[in-house]
């Protein structure tokens, strides 16, 4: 039997050691990968969960996930990445003073360290045949995009490009491209970290595109920058190795079960334009200015929430990293600056000494 494995990461101790149809129509667009990596980037999230402590030593599970629903604040991601857990830490990549990435893992190892840079997110859905997971958040980060759902998946030939967060990397958020080999119906069983039999039943893309633990949960895009699958594992075979992904349909019927209708796919998108098209009977004035008061209250409660995010991570670099705390305080009085998190950056701004 050849040896398969999940796409994700066991990390153990403090030190943080690694962790088709025939014929379809083109997607809307053809972007390079660099592209499809940039727009996609804000959407892939690195998922650590705690999944025992032995002799005081931490014991983590870490995989990937895709931000699929802003509103909602939904990531979808493996069952074998979440288990059991009711909640786990969602990271969300971050960037410099030039905007650049900021890929380095241990930059956010220290982050876990210091229990500060991610978000709490609950375990809402999950599906152990077809091994998916969603997860809703509290907050996002200010800025967040999600990865649009494809209208339909890929076929033999076409090519794909994934992100995901490979432990034996010393980098997050490290793309990879490939093409399809094979779209079929498959059933394994494999055993976890937790040495339990994990049975699975799916439609899977296999691909030409290797996949390492910790890349589990991350997105399979099409040349479109859509997701077409999420990460799943693969076996190790003596003439290389084979990858699995699982279809875009397998996600659709997993939402559908769980009656979650994301606002990010092409037919919400479709359903949101015929909308807009017909005719609406005019609200009277005061209603009118009642859903304007409503909105513009739940809005600036989404500001608050962000800005206090955000001045949490400022606060844990103030003593180590003052420069880039400085950076991060006048960013949230720039982007937040009606916020009660505002006045305080500014409070917080003067006892950082240039």
């Amino acid at each position: 039997m050849r040896p398969y494995y999940f796409a994700t990461t066991a990390v153990v101790g403090l030190t943080f050691a690694a962790l088709a149809p025939a014929q379809r129509p083109a997607p809307a667009a053809t972007l390079s990968g660099k592209e499809i990596f940039q727009r996609t980037l804000k959407s892939v999230t690195w998922i650590v969960q705690q999944v025992d402590a032995v002799g005081g030593r931490v014991r983590l599970m870490t995989g990937s996930g895709s931000l699929i629903d802003v509103p909602q604040r939904l990531v979808l991601t493996n069952y074998h990445v979440v288990g059991q857990a009711k909640k786990v830490a969602v990271f969300f990549p971050q960037f410099d003073k030039n905007k650049q990435l900021v890929s380095d893992k241990e930059y956010y190892f220290n982050l876990l360290r210091g229990k500060s840079g991610s978000i709490e997110g609950e375990v809402i859905a999950r599906s152990p045949k077809q091994d998916l997971a969603l997860i809703r958040l509290p907050v996002l980060p200010h800025g967040t995009t999600p990865v649009r759902l494809a209208r339909e998946s890929v076929g033999p030939g076409d090519t794909v490009h994934s992100i995901g967060n490979p432990g034996a990397s010393g980098a997050l958020w490290a793309y990879t491209p490939g093409s399809v080999k094979a779209v079929y119906r498959k059933k394994w069983a494999v055993s976890d970290a937790e040495e339990r039999i994990l049975r699975f039943e799916a439609q899977v893309i296999e691909t030409t595109s290797p996949v390492n633990a910790g890349d589990s949960g991350g997105p399979l895009l099409n040349s479109a920058g859509e997701l077409v699958a999420v990460t799943q594992g693969g076996v190790l075979d003596t003439q290389g190795t084979i990858s699995f992904f699982i279809d875009l349909s397998e996600v659709q019927n997993f939402l559908k079960a769980n009656k979650i209708r994301t606002t990010n796919s092409p037919a919400a998108a479709e359903a949101t334009t015929l909308a807009d098209t017909k005719t609406e009977p005019k609200a009277d004035a005061k209603t009118t200015e009642a859903a304007s008061k409503s909105a513009e209250a739940s809005e600036a409660e989404k500001q608050e929430k962000a800005a206090e995010q955000k001045l949490r991570w400022a606060k844990d670099l103030i003593k180590d990293q003052p420069s880039k705390a400085r950076d991060r305080l006048e960013e949230i009085i720039k982007t937040y600056a009606k916020t009660k998190a505002a006045e305080e950056a500014k409070e917080l701004l003067k006892t950082i000494k240039k």
